[in-house]
């Protein structure tokens, strides 16, 4: 139960250092410079996956821990606490920030802190939560199969982990942003709607949970089938089937 609560603490951990760093940045630059905010979260990314990732994968984002359970590397009850934890951590991060930074700046990129053009105005003319949703479910997959290729769920970190996941954190960032705010994590979305609540962000939270789920399963199965690391039996403590009298 020990080895389980560090995990799961862990992930909150990092959550929280990934959503004050991203938010911190936004709310800095008021939402302006677009590669200070990408350094920002791919940095925390990054040094979350080095600090953290011996200890629970360094998951952080629940697209990547629901990838990484379809895969069949970690247990139902691990994603849930994992999803669990990782919201917390958000929540608190987001939080911290607008209670840190003067509340005029924290309102100014309150909706940028997690929207984008396609989904920021509704009566704007780049308004488009179609395009939103394929872009959020396409970095997405991008981001769980750069963690398939050096994480493994966690079991076989690499001395590159950090810098790829992070580096393909970035990535996303400088070039969908501007459109969707790049989140690719429902938690990084969740913490600042529930720290900041506003209408734009609400009326469009269903987009930045489901393109961001949808992309990390296809990318779990995708990868798992690629690299042939599909489960080959049983976890262990399952019970075994049955053998047929002889």
């Amino acid at each position: 139960m020990q080895a389980d609560a560090r995990k799961w603490v862990a992930e909150l951990i990092g959550t929280f250092f990934l959503t004050f760093a991203g938010v911190s940045a936004i709310i800095g630059t008021q939402g302006s410079n677009l590669l200070v905010i990408a350094f920002a979260h791919g940095g925390a990314l990054a040094l979350a996956v080095y600090a953290l990732g011996p200890v629970s994968g360094g998951h952080v984002n629940p697209a990547i821990s629901l990838s990484v359970f379809v895969a069949g590397k970690m247990s139902a009850r691990d994603l849930v606490a994992y999803i669990v934890f990782q919201l917390i951590g958000a929540t608190l991060g987001a939080v911290l920030a607008a209670a840190i930074f003067p509340g005029g700046l924290v309102n100014t990129v309150s909706d940028g802190a997690t929207l984008g053009a396609f989904t920021q105005n509704a009566a704007s003319s780049t308004y488009n939560l179609g395009s939103a949703f394929a872009l959020e479910l396409v970095m997405t997959f991008f981001l769980a199969t750069a963690v398939a290729s050096v994480v493994r769920g966690g079991d076989k970190m690499t001395a590159a982990s950090g810098l790829v996941i992070g580096g393909t954190l970035f990535t996303c960032i400088m070039f969908g942003g501007a459109w969707t705010g790049a989140s690719l994590n429902p938690a990084r979305t969740m913490g600042p709607a529930i720290a900041h609540p506003t209408a734009a962000i609400w009326g469009t939270l269903w987009l930045y949970w489901a393109a961001p789920l949808i992309g990390g399963a296809v990318a779990g199965i995708v990868n798992a089938w690629v690299r042939d690391d599909m489960p080959k039996s049983p976890p262990a403590g399952a019970a075994e089937t049955p053998k047929a009298p002889e």
